[in-house]
């Protein structure tokens, strides 16, 4: 099963948390920037979805920063309704942006494409010997 990490809004948490399971991901959520580098640390995920505009503290910009630092090949997608956050120059560092929706179609086709991109990049130098 993909792991996905989920970093929006509490609310949003909620929305989002039985479709992407019934979607078939391994799905773990946080609400703040601390919370996801401590998750992020003690069980990498495959991928990260990241609300840009986060309430209170550390924002998606500085997450983003910290993750890629930490973590340079985790892919991470911007899921924002904000047209600065699909716009800016941090989402150039992205895997990819998705617009927020009432459809989570294409967050899940993002996610997919995501995923196999990574396993055919992985299993690609598996096979001709490149080290990761």
């Amino acid at each position: 099963m993909n792991k996905v990490l989920l970093i929006d809004s509490a609310e949003n948490l909620r929305a989002y948390t039985a479709p992407l399971r019934e979607e078939g991901f391994e799905l773990t959520g946080a609400t703040t920037g601390d919370q996801a580098l401590a998750l992020a640390e003690a069980n990498p995920p495959d991928v990260v979805v990241l609300e840009v505009d986060l309430p209170g503290g550390m924002d998606g910009y500085e997450i983003i920063g910290r993750l890629l630092g930490r973590h340079s090949d985790l892919p991470v997608i911007l899921h924002t309704s904000s047209p600065k956050g699909l716009t800016s120059n941090f989402a150039c560092t992205a895997a990819d942006c998705v617009e927020k929706s009432n459809d989570i179609g294409p967050l899940v086709a993002c996610l997919r494409r995501i995923l196999r991109w990574k396993e055919k990049l992985v299993h690609g130098a598996a096979t001709s010997g490149i080290e990761l």
